[in-house]
């Protein structure tokens, strides 16, 4: 029996469990309420409580209603949640019918309604009884739910540990929403601050005070669309695409506006895509519009070895640029190989102390006071901070405009914002061959903990992947 069917027939069990479960509880109600109006009622219900061991049917009745609906309705929730329990309806069932016939009476309305209700019952119990697996199949979305799906989900700030792997519901599209089937996610810094919080300003900016506001992490993505909303014009059902959709990419699906997404260049896999978006549209946007960069230029990159780093130094050979490259030593024939016409092993030499200065100077990584990077640059060279430590990060926010009123020199930062037409441009230099992605490691989504621990031990190669495999990708 194949997937599709299954699901199929889980969907009609549960649409007739249903049914049958609502008809119960609205035919136990009305034996209930037909049984106070009887005029006999009373008097039979206090010679049942008078009776230490005679038990009545009218002590029956009480006891159905305490019992019998409750037992309807706490079955009936777990009917139509997404996974139903096939024990649980059959020893509902079970249950519900001993106590129809337990509580038996001569009345004529108890005897008509009690007949429909064991019908119903054991209707009930041989679906339940047929029903194939339910316990590993997942439910179209409709009326009575949606399937689920894994996500990485964590409820406090902390480290990696504090992560979880957790099945939710599969969102759905909304108007101007494509929902996406994830096949790689990538790891940022960014998403290493929202996890814990070490730059106090994410508590402040929105990210939550006490505990996270939300709750999964995961900018970088690509996949396949798998529906769209009404309203969505740029993409279809099938389409390959790549994008940073802010948070709840490290997940089997999510939903995100197509003003976040850009068709995946043709001559990437997903997990070379996935590592693209934030990394490349930082380096874009920080040698472009805050450096100011063209041709002929002198640019150093700090960090050339790091997700962002390696992207700059490609980013900026691109422009015309000569370009020097800042790494360790093991890093430094990849820094070449990327197009670096200058590498600096930063154990061995500090380029802010060996007398070269440069038009713009790229901190992806490291740090270096920003007086030192001062003293680098050109008489109107520009800093940008991109990344690196807390230090280098605050002074840049805190002293970067104050500095840059004496003299000629600018020193600013980027923060990447998502920008269609950017990935564009990158999707065009990616497919003419002047940029690549570089990737260190991958891991699949249940190890998402250790790709955070070695992205947040700072000594990442380029970009670490996690990898998103699907049930259906194993059956093909």
């Amino acid at each position: 029996m194949n997937a599709n069917k299954k699901t199929t027939e889980m969907k009609d069990m549960k649409v007739k469990l249903s049914t049958l479960w609502v008809f119960v509880m609205f035919n136990m109600l009305s034996a209930d309420i037909l049984s106070f109006m009887n005029p006999g009622f009373l008097k039979e219900l206090m010679t049942g409580y008078a009776g230490e061991i005679q038990i009545t049917p009218g002590f029956l009745v009480v006891a159905a209603i305490f019992l019998e609906i409750p037992i309807a309705m706490i079955f009936l929730s777990r009917v139509l949640k997404y996974r139903a329990n096939r024990w649980a309806n059959i020893i509902a069932g079970a249950i519900t019918i001993a106590f129809v016939i337990g509580g038996g009476s001569t009345a004529p309305h108890y005897i008509f309604l009690a007949t429909i209700e064991v019908v119903c019952m054991s209707l009930i119990v041989w679906y339940a009884w047929k029903w194939p697996n339910p316990n590993n199949i997942a439910l179209d979305q409709g009326e009575f739910g949606g399937i689920l799906m894994k996500a990485i989900v964590y409820t406090e700030y902390g480290p990696p540990d504090v992560l979880e792997l957790k099945e939710v519901e599969k969102p759905a599209p909304k108007d101007d929403e494509v929902l996406i089937k994830i096949h790689a996610a990538s790891v940022n810094a960014y998403d290493w601050h929202f996890l814990t919080a070490d730059i106090f300003l994410i508590r402040l900016m929105g990210g939550g005070l006490l505990k996270p506001k939300n709750t999964r992490l995961g900018a970088d993505i690509a996949g396949r669309v798998e529906a769209v909303g009404r309203n969505v014009k740029q993409f279809q059902p099938d389409d390959e695409v790549f994008g940073d959709i802010g948070h709840g990419g490290f997940a089997e699906y999510v939903c995100t506006p197509e003003s976040r997404l850009a068709l995946k260049p043709a001559n990437l896999s997903f997990e070379e895509a996935a590592a693209v978006p934030m990394a490349a549209l930082t380096a874009l946007q920080g040698l472009r519009d805050e450096g100011q960069i063209h041709p002929g230029q002198k640019v150093l990159i700090n960090g050339a070895s790091g997700g962002v780093g390696t992207f700059a130094v490609q980013i900026a050979k691109s422009f015309g640029a000569e370009v020097t490259a800042v790494c360790s030593p093991r890093n430094l024939d990849q820094a070449r190989s990327l197009g670096a016409d200058h590498v600096i092993d930063y154990t061995r030499e500090d380029f802010t102390q060996n007398g070269q200065q440069y038009d713009l100077i790229f901190a992806a990584n490291g740090y270096h006071p920003l007086s030192a990077y001062k003293r680098a640059l050109t008489p109107q060279g520009i800093y940008v901070m991109a990344g690196g430590s807390m230090a280098q990060i605050f002074q840049a926010m805190l002293l970067g405009s104050w500095m840059s009123k004496t003299g000629g020199k600018k020193m600013g930062g980027v923060s990447a914002k998502i920008d269609q037409k950017d990935l564009g441009l990158i999707k065009e230099l990616i497919e003419a061959g002047k940029v690549k992605p570089v990737i260190d490691r991958r891991y699949p989504l249940s190890e998402a903990a250790e790709a955070l621990r070695y992205l947040g031990e700072g000594h990442a190669r380029g970009k670490v992947i996690i990898t998103v495999e699907h049930n259906n990708d194993k059956a093909q």
